[in-house]
């Protein structure tokens, strides 16, 4: 038995699916589903009463190396799925499981051979009406919604909204969309992970979204601090927006301006509150296990969360790229792997380019190539001219160091780690009367902004002063700076490696031998 291939609609009872553009419909009514789960449903209507293993799933729905709990990820799809569908596991009438083998689709499929488009209700404001296809505005023909219609899917406010992004997109430079259109984490070669979750929200707030997402990215405390305004506006005419809330929560993670302990602890609320919204968000997972990663040192919570994002949308780019991360402090060698996966989801990413796996295995030229790519894409990148400087300073080029150093701490608006690797540059290059003038400037730039000790540290290990360095270490540990979670591999540390207290350090911050 097999589907007919001429329609792209596909019906059994009241739904009718659309393999072309990935829509699912009862009664005519849009309804929400996320990507796993309908790809699972699309690959069992490929071969109705027949069996599709487990196997054959993990293949195409979990790409090969990507690490995932991929049982946890399968069932909770179908689970998902079967929520959608109103079917259950004990009397299925369209899903049977076939026990550790796979799945099969039961139901009865419906004559497709004369299928036309069903008409498609739009959902707007809480109301329901039939879009004519003359009409130039929308007929709301219906009736109040329940709170849990407002979750659907709808398509034409969903395409307002991409309209209004790319009309604001067209306004701005290529170098600082990056080839992102919403969630700031996708290439263009690939489909947004929240498409599949866009709800029938404002275009305005849609727009707020998009522009959050636009200066989160460029990662500075500045455009941080745009980005989260922008949420806020999202939020005010949206208050389930759950994608805002995750926008938030990466945010406050990218801002180095307040504590580590105010970034986080805002970052998990936002992070949470996505999640209470839908716990399917991608996005909002991965944000609460950097969080967890990158404050609480809760490695095995967070690598659940990590993973758990991955099994939700194997195609969020930044889930691979912190994951990565992860694997690295963890001393994993096939950390890059995740890292390599998240550029080839997202080549035009400025954040997720992969420069670090060529630093870590000395391959100097290719960092330098990969940061001069970005950076003919956004010469106001600041975070290149960071990596660019530590190429050029494990080289032992001082000065092309330094100048590097010099730029990103311009661009940046002044943020203490760009001052922080200058210092060091300085003292390690022999010139101790600019480093210590460093340490100086650095040292006030803290009375007016916070500024980690492990930067500060590391100004002192430029300069040679070990004691001062462990000192500074001891505060970092009590604000448990991100740093911290890369010692044992930072190569600024390694004149002060062979002191037991380094050790000492390394055993408090509890990282895997």
């Amino acid at each position: 038995m097999s589907i007919p291939s001429a329609p792209h609609w596909v019906r059994f009872d009241d739904f009718a699916v659309d393999l072309r553009t990935g829509e699912l419909l009862k009664n005519g009514v849009r309804v929400r589903v996320q990507i796993q789960p309908f790809r699972v449903l699309e690959l069992l209507l490929e071969r109705p009463g027949e069996m599709v293993t487990r196997e054959e799933l993990r293949e195409k729905l979990w790409p090969q190396n990507t690490f995932v709990d991929f049982d946890d990820g399968l069932n909770t799809a179908v689970r998902k799925l079967r929520q959608v569908v109103g079917d259950s596991s004990e009397h299925p009438k369209y899903i049977e499981t076939l026990p550790r083998r796979g799945y099969r689709f039961i139901g009865s499929l419906r004559d497709c051979s004369s299928a036309t488009a069903p008409p498609i209700p739009e959902i707007v404001e809480g109301m329901i009406g039939e879009r004519s296809p003359a009409s130039s505005g929308r007929a709301l023909n219906g009736t109040l919604l329940s709170s849990a219609v407002n979750t659907r899917w709808s398509f034409w406010a969903t395409a307002v909204a991409l309209l209004a992004l790319m009309a604001l997109l067209m306004s701005v430079k290529v170098g600082g969309w990056r080839g992102k259109i919403l969630a700031g984490s996708t290439s263009v070669a690939q489909q947004p992970a929240h498409l599949a979750q866009l709800h029938s929200i404002d275009p305005q707030a849609s727009e707020a979204y998009a522009k959050g997402r636009f200066f989160c990215d460029k990662w500075t405390n500045a455009s941080a601090r745009k980005a989260i305004d922008y949420f806020q506006q999202a939020i005010q005419r949206e208050p389930n927006y759950a994608l805002a809330y995750a926008g938030m929560a990466d945010a406050y993670i990218v801002r180095t301006d307040i504590s580590p302990q105010v970034a986080f602890s805002s970052a998990k609320a936002m992070a949470r509150a996505a999640l209470q919204i839908d716990d399917s968000v991608a996005e909002a997972h991965t944000a609460m296990a950097f969080s967890l990663f990158a404050y609480d040192w809760d490695w095995v919570n967070a690598e659940r969360e990590f993973q758990r994002a991955i099994a939700i949308n194997p195609d969020y780019a930044m889930a691979h790229q912190w994951y990565g991360q992860f694997q690295k402090a963890m001393g994993r060698q096939n950390w890059d792997a995740e890292v390599k996966r998240a550029h080839q989801l997202d080549p035009l990413s400025l954040i997720s380019a992969g420069v670090g796996q060529y630093i870590y295995r000395n391959q100097y030229d290719q960092a330098i190539a990969n940061v001069n790519k970005r950076l003919e894409l956004d010469p106001q990148f600041a975070e290149a001219y960071f990596e660019l400087g530590r190429v050029y300073e494990r080289k032992g080029q001082y000065p092309d160091a330094i100048r590097q150093f010099q730029k990103g701490f311009e661009v940046s608006g002044g943020e203490p780690q760009y001052l922080a690797a200058l210092g060091y540059a300085y003292g390690v290059s022999g010139n101790r009367v600019e480093a210590r003038r460093t340490l100086t400037r650095l040292m006030d730039l803290s009375k007016k902004t916070y500024v980690s000790p492990y930067e500060i540290a590391v100004v002192h290990v430029g300069l040679g002063q070990k004691d001062l360095a462990f000192d500074w270490l001891q505060k970092a540990i009590t604000d448990r700076s991100y740093w911290l979670l890369f010692l044992r591999i930072d190569e600024r540390m390694e004149i002060i490696r062979s002191d037991p207290r380094f050790q000492d350090i390394l055993k408090r911050v509890n990282l895997p031998s």
